[in-house]
C-alpha cells in the first residue's frame, strides 16, 4: 500500500509534503469554473497534478473538494442559477464528476511513474461553506453526506480519506464516524480563526484531540 511510505516517513521524523490548491490553480491557468474544470478542461486538471508531483509532493489530493450533490444544492439558488454559469444539472452529475476527478489524478500518477509510490488522498469538504460553521446541518445529516462521499472515494481506489477544512467538532465527529468499515487511513484539517480556535469558537486543541481519539492519523491546520 502506497500509504506505508508516508507512515515510514512519520516514524523517521521526516517531513511529508502535500500538494497545493487545485481549484485556485485551475482559475489561475485561465479556466472558467464549470464542473470544477473536470469535463471542459481535464488536461489542465491532470497537468496541475503532474506539476505538483514533479515539484516533489509526497501525497496527491483529488480535485473533489466541494464536489458533491449536497454541495451543489447548497451553493446554487436553483437550476437556473447553475445554467447561468454553464453548469446545468450539477447535482445529478456529482457522482460522475467525482469519479472522473479521481481518474485524472490517477492518470497523473501513472504518467509520472509514481502510481506505486505516491498515495492518493480522497478530498472531502464540509457540507456547507468552509467559513460558515453556523450553517452546518445536524450531525445525522452530516453523517449521511460524508458517508456517501467516503463510499464514492473508496470505490474509486484512493489510498486515504482527507477531510479538509472542518470548522466545527460536530461535523468533524460525523465525518470520522462515516469512515467506519472502510479500512482507510484518515486525515483531517481544521480551519482556525485569528484567535487560534475554530471558526465557531471551539478549541482547536480539543478538536484535534477529539479527531485523534476517533481514529484520525494526522491532524492539519488549513490556513
Amino acid at each position: 500500500m502506497n500509504y506505508n511510505n508516508i507512515r515510514e516517513k512519520f516514524l523517521a521524523n521526516q517531513p511529508v509534503l502535500l500538494d497545493g490548491a487545485i481549484g485556485t490553480e485551475v482559475m489561475r491557468r485561465g479556466v472558467r469554473w464549470r464542473q470544477h474544470g473536470i469535463e471542459d478542461a481535464p488536461d489542465v486538471i491532470r497537468n496541475i497534478h503532474i506539476d505538483y508531483i514533479k515539484a516533489g509532493a509526497d501525497i496527491l489530493t483529488t480535485h473533489t473538494f466541494n464536489l458533491t450533490k449536497r454541495n451543489f444544492i447548497n451553493f446554487f439558488r436553483d437550476e437556473e442559477h447553475m445554467a447561468l454559469i454553464g453548469a446545468s444539472g450539477l447535482p445529478a452529475r456529482a457522482d460522475k464528476l467525482c469519479r472522473s476527478a479521481v481518474s485524472l489524478a490517477k492518470e497523473a500518477l501513472k504518467e509520472t511513474g509514481k502510481i506505486e509510490t505516491v498515495p492518493l488522498a480522497g478530498s472531502s469538504s464540509p457540507v456547507m461553506h468552509i467559513f460558515r460553521p453556523d450553517l452546518s446541518p445536524p450531525e445525522d445529516d452530516c453523517l449521511a453526506h460524508h458517508r456517501e462521499c467516503v463510499e464514492i472515494l473508496s470505490s474509486c481506489g484512493v489510498d486515504l480519506i482527507f477531510f479538509e477544512g472542518m470548522n466545527n467538532t460536530s461535523e468533524a465527529n460525523a465525518a470520522l464516524e462515516a469512515t467506519a468499515g472502510f479500512d482507510l487511513p484518515v486525515w483531517m484539517s481544521f480551519v482556525p480563526g485569528t484567535d487560534g480556535n475554530l471558526l465557531n469558537g471551539e478549541s482547536l486543541q480539543s478538536a484535534a484531540d477529539m479527531a485523534r481519539g476517533l481514529g484520525a492519523e494526522v491532524i492539519l491546520v488549513s490556513a
